[in-house]
């Protein structure tokens, strides 16, 4: 996957969201440690740290209350009712309601990759897939950052703008990547399954230009993604 250059904030971003998400240092409501504190634990400036929660606070994964401190949000902007609900319950709603979202969008928008994509294009996403199928079988957690990127690979191969800025624009591919990693012993094998014959079954349908097969492919792999959270 090709990766921009991070600044120092996002590198810090990318620490404080593996601390919640995946380390559970932090849970949802929770107050995070005073500034001080905070630099002094990842090894950066002030400064940093700003810019890292600026951002977070942007995603909606952290709420600055003035005078108070920063705490990460209860339910990550999404406007989910936590009360009543452990912390895996929380994080395994989150996940059912993404894949709910990417129903309503990721499904017709395969007519318009069947027509506008080009050539090369597929062929771009035919390699991804490739390699997450090497990963896959190296049983290499990587494969989830080549999971999103395939699906953002079919995002641009809409040639839509407003698609592609909605999609490119939402945090929630960041945070749903944290969340599985969270559940890694129990969604890995399903997930891993799903995306080696889902996508497969994605790419040969937009090979054939065939918008209803590759729709009803993909709405396959969503309904599979959400049936397995529930294993």
């Amino acid at each position: 996957m090709t990766e921009l250059t991070k600044s120092l904030g996002d590198t810090v971003a990318e620490k404080i969201k593996e601390s919640i998400f995946s380390r559970r240092l932090f849970e949802p409501g929770q107050q995070l440690p005073k500034e001080a504190e905070l630099a002094a634990r990842f090894n950066v400036s002030r400064t940093a740290l700003r810019e890292a929660i600026k951002k977070l606070e942007a995603e909606n994964i952290l709420i600055i209350r003035r005078g108070v401190g920063t705490f990460v949000s209860e339910d990550f902007g999404l406007g989910i009712d936590t009360s009543g609900l452990s912390y895996e319950e929380l994080q395994r709603q989150l996940l059912n309601n993404w894949y709910e979202a990417r129903l309503i969008w990721e499904v017709p928008s395969m007519a318009l990759v069947v027509k506008h994509a080009t050539r090369e294009e597929i062929e771009e996403i035919e390699k991804t897939q490739e390699h997450i199928e090497q990963l896959i079988a190296l049983n290499s957690e990587e494969f989830l950052q080549y999971d999103i990127l395939f699906h953002k690979q079919l995002t641009a191969a809409t040639h839509n703008n407003i698609i592609q800025r909605m999609v490119e624009n939402s945090s929630a591919w960041e945070w749903s990547y944290y969340v599985i990693l969270q559940h890694r012993r129990s969604l890995h094998p399903h997930m891993m399954r799903n995306s080696r014959e889902s996508h497969s079954n994605i790419i040969n349908f937009l090979k054939e230009r065939d918008a209803e097969g590759a729709a009803m492919a993909m709405r396959y792999h969503l309904v599979s993604a959400m049936r397995d959270l529930k294993k």
